[in-house]
């Protein structure tokens, strides 16, 4: 009962305030593999709701070897 009570309250508050639109807060993604020979690779990227985004990726190889980027962008 006091779930439902809370749950009613905040779709009134909701109502009475004017955000009942969803708001976009933005997009992730992100990936990582890695071998047994310890060979790697990895990125994300990240774009919030104004449009700013970064974004990095990285491979490396058993040896030491890094290569990789990064890049920002802001609105």
């Amino acid at each position: 009962v006091a779930i439902f009570f809370a749950a009613l309250a905040a779709v009134h508050a909701s109502a009475l305030l004017g955000h009942g639109a969803l708001v976009n807060t933005g997009v992730s993604t992100s990936a990582r593999s890695q071998d047994a020979f310890g060979n790697y690779a990895f990125g994300y990227d990240i774009k919030d709701g104004l449009g700013a985004a970064n974004s990095r990726s990285e491979v490396g190889d058993a040896h030491g070897n890094k290569k990789g980027s990064y890049t920002i962008a802001d609105i």
